[in-house]
Parts: structure tokens; C-alpha cells; sequence
């Protein structure tokens, strides 16, 4: 009879362990669900001035993870002023550097920048959900969101 019960706690526990290890493939997240567009513009403030944005995101109905990226702007009197796609590019790159501290499976957003184009899309990864972007604007540029 013991016999009996430790092969059926065993059956269980497998069970069990190989139901959780697949629980983000079944209930996953499509990638690019949750996501912002941001059309950036040229900086309002003379000189250089600080651009940084916060995205928070989870894996789905787990741990919550988030990354900072920060950038310089050079404002219209500046020898070599940022246009409105340079802003976008060194947002989406400051947004990638920003996540290289954390596991690379970890990193559930990504920043993606159209060439030559003054915006940039933050989306989530598959898995995980993009749950909150924050934007800290301190150039005074025009920018907008869809």
C-alpha cells in the first residue's frame, strides 16, 4: 500500500512540475500587444538637455522588471543641433542600453526606431506585458503619441 502512495505522490509532484515549467508558453502574451508610438521633434532649449524614459513590464502574472535609458539632446544652437530622427534613434538606443544589465531573458520590451524617421515604437516581447512607459522630457521638444 505505501508502495502504492509514493508512486502516486511521485506521478503528481512530475505533474505538477511539468505543468508550472509550461505555464508562460500556454497562457503567453503575443509579442507587440502592448505598445506606444512616440513621434519625437527637435529640442526647444538651447544647449544640451536630458531625455530619459522608464518602461516597466512583467512576465505575464509574474516578476516585474524595469529599465531607465537616458540620452543627451543637442539643442537648435548647438553646432551639430538633434533632429527629430536623431532624438528617436538615441531614444531607442538608450532604451536598448538601458535593459543590458538584466538577464537577456529578462528583457521583455524592445525600442524599435524607423530609419530616418522621428519616431520610435516601444512593444512587448512575447511573454511579457508592457505595462507602463514613463517619458522625462527635460528639452522641451514637440512630441507626440499614438
Amino acid at each position: 500500500m505505501t508502495k502504492k502512495i509514493s508512486y502516486v505522490v511521485f506521478i503528481t509532484t512530475f505533474l505538477l512540475m511539468l505543468s508550472s515549467s509550461f505555464q508562460v508558453a500556454y497562457g503567453a502574451t503575443p509579442s507587440g500587444r502592448d505598445q506606444i508610438r512616440v513621434h519625437t521633434g527637435e529640442a526647444g532649449k538651447p544647449g544640451d538637455s536630458l531625455f530619459a524614459l522608464t518602461s516597466r513590464w512583467r512576465i505575464d502574472g509574474d516578476v516585474t522588471y524595469e529599465s531607465t535609458g537616458i540620452t543627451f539632446v543637442s539643442g537648435a544652437d548647438r553646432p551639430k543641433p538633434t533632429t527629430g530622427p536623431g532624438v528617436a534613434k538615441k531614444l531607442a538606443i538608450a532604451m536598448s542600453d538601458g535593459m543590458i544589465k538584466q538577464y537577456p531573458s529578462w528583457r521583455g520590451v524592445e525600442a524599435v526606431n524607423v530609419p530616418g524617421q522621428a519616431e520610435m515604437t516601444i512593444s512587448n516581447k512575447e511573454g511579457f506585458s508592457l505595462f507602463k512607459v514613463t517619458f522625462r522630457d527635460y528639452t522641451n521638444g514637440k512630441m507626440t503619441y499614438d
